[in-house]
């Protein structure tokens, strides 16, 4: 069952930003006017399903190590190839640890760091590795914020509750009193130096996603993604050369 479907908004969207009835009278005008070159204007939709229709394959994990000079080692599932998973991930530790994003090196991927990786396909890759990461993140969060409620009390002589610690630009702060923060790095060195684990593995299984190919019935995708686009062609009718 689809909850969402953007087809029409895409539609309306495109004609307003390419002007869609100038443009098509302009093709029409130049076709009346001319009989060897012909225009014609077309305009094609996109609707597609994110998630791997083989449930299993919905699966992702992420190592995230934080050192004692606070920055980070990040190994996930994914396989880069030129559409920045890495960076897309590193961007989801950065923000969920409140640190720079030059601060985070992202590994090779290995099966010796994160085992059973799913295929890095179907436009799943950012998502299930990304969750994964966040996971990761989030755990190590939980375990820094008493250290970090600990040092804002006897640096600034007030109590502070673990559950208020915020982190971001590099630093964590009460969210009460975000102008008494302590660097992100000096919060990393004092967790190692009480024994904190500063490492955690994260997983995430995307929710809700099965479909029994037999009898044609479940929910085989997390989410869609729409589109539309529009081309210009302009076809010589004598010799066959065109051009968009």
């Amino acid at each position: 069952m689809v909850h969402e479907a953007a087809g029409l908004e895409m539609f309306e969207r495109l004609e307003k930003r390419t002007k869609y009835q100038g443009l098509r009278n302009n093709v029409d005008e130049f076709n009346r006017n001319n009989s060897d070159l012909r225009r014609g204007v077309g305009v094609v939709p996109v609707k597609f399903g994110i998630s791997f229709t083989s449930a299993f394959l919905n699966q992702g994990s992420a190592l995230v190590l934080v050192y004692s000079d606070g920055t980070v080692s990040l190994s996930h599932g994914g396989i880069e190839m030129g559409q920045e998973v890495n960076t897309k991930v590193a961007l989801v530790v950065a923000r969920e640890l409140g640190v720079r994003l030059e601060g985070i090196r992202v590994e090779t991927s290995s099966t010796k760091r994160t085992a059973n990786a799913s295929p890095t396909a179907a436009s799943t890759g950012a998502d299930i590795n990304g969750h994964a990461a966040r996971d990761a993140a989030r755990q190590i969060k939980e375990r820094l914020a008493p250290v970090a409620a600990e040092m804002l009390s006897k640096k600034w002589g007030t109590s502070y509750n673990a559950n208020g610690i915020v982190f971001e630009e590099g630093k964590v702060f009460s969210k009460n009193n975000p102008e008494m923060a302590v660097p992100f790095a000096e919060l990393a060195h004092q967790a190692y130096m009480q024994r904190v684990d500063l490492c955690a593995h994260g997983f995430y299984a995307t929710p809700g996603v099965h479909f029994d190919r037999a009898a044609g019935k479940g929910n085989p995708f997390h989410y869609y993604v729409f589109g539309c686009c529009l081309a210009v062609a302009e076809v010589d009718v004598l010799t066959g050369a065109n051009r968009l």
